[in-house]
Formats: C-alpha cells, structure tokens, sequence
C-alpha cells in the first residue's frame, strides 16, 4: 500500500538524536520530546491540516533498520537553512525534496548535499503569473533530463518524479516501512 507523502522531507545521513539536539542548539527555542515505539505517520505533522496557523514544527526519525534520519516539518520551506546548516558546518549529507500540490502556487523540488556541497538542485514552482524552472549540478542517472527542456515548465519537474528520484536515493516515501521506527524526536514552538 503507497503512504501519502508529507509535503516536504530531508534524509540527512546521521542518526534523529543528532539532528534534534542540532535543531534545538540551533533555533535555541522550542522543546524536545523523544518518542519510542512510534509509527510516524499517525504525527500530525506528516500529513498536515491545511488552514489556521500552525506553531512551527519538526519530527526527526530514524526508520527502523536504516542508517539515516528523516526531518519532516510544517514550516513553509522545509527548514531549508537549516539543511544548509546542516551541511556547511558539520558535514553531513542530506537529500530531500518538497511537493506542494497548492492549486495557486504549485512548488517541487529535489536536492541533494554532499560533503562538498550542493551536488544537485532542481526546481519548478508557479510564482504568479508565471511558472518558474531552475536547476544546479549534475542530473543523476536516474533523471528523466528530458523532462527538463519541455516547453512549458510546469511540466518539468512533479510530485511524482521528486517522490521517484527520492526512492532512486534509497529513501521510499511511499512505503509504510519507512514510517516505523522505535525512536523518534517531536521538537515543538520552534
């Protein structure tokens, strides 16, 4: 059974515990709260209400089994900075992707940070009136690159295929594997 994605998420290749204690040393505000035996996707933030505001944010796991930690958050960009952050300055490598499926401003993107950097960045979103197409780094084999030279640019780049490139990564979204973990971090008023 295919899992209805969160609207954004970072794979970062370390383990939740660190990534926590980052955000919060980082942000300097909110509390963390450490969770066992969970199944993530029965949190709110993975699959959040739209309208009235939300208090920002995050939920930090490590699926069970795997060697990497997922980062979700109800924050409008993901956090994205801190991802930067993340990578600049303590070297950790991160993929990620947001697919907002907004009727007004539709916005997809994928990424993934290296060591050294950004390796890969592409984008598309509508900006009103007009969508948006932007790309940085290598396309990975698994890209469908020519998808990235059609005409209209709102076909560049959808949900479908940042979900696709994220399982190409080894990171499958859609499987409710993904979503089990015996530890995991809630850290909120950020």
């Amino acid at each position: 059974m295919k899992m209805q994605t969160p609207y954004h998420c970072t794979c970062f290749e370390c383990h939740a515990k660190e990534v926590a204690m980052l955000f919060n040393y980082m942000f300097k505000r909110g509390t963390v709260t450490r969770l066992t035996n969970e199944n993530v996707y029965e949190q709110s933030l993975i699959v959040p209400v739209h309208g009235g505001y939300l208090q920002d944010s995050v939920l930090i796991w490590n699926p069970k089994g795997k060697d990497y930690c997922a980062f979700v958050s109800n924050c409008t960009d993901g956090f994205n900075a801190f991802v930067h952050y993340l990578n600049h300055h303590r070297h950790i490598n991160a993929t990620g992707y947001s697919a907002l499926n907004d009727k007004d401003y539709p916005f997809y993107h994928f990424f993934r940070y290296e060591l050294d950097g950004l390796r890969r960045y592409v984008r598309t979103m509508k900006d009103d009136p007009r969508w948006e197409f932007y790309q940085k780094g290598e396309p990975f084999e698994f890209e469908d690159v020519s998808r990235c030279s059609r005409r209209l640019k709102r076909e560049r780049l959808d949900r479908d295929m940042v979900i696709e490139y994220m399982r190409q990564m080894g990171y499958d979204l859609e499987d409710p594997l993904f979503y089990e973990t015996d530890e995991c971090y809630l850290v909120e008023g950020v």
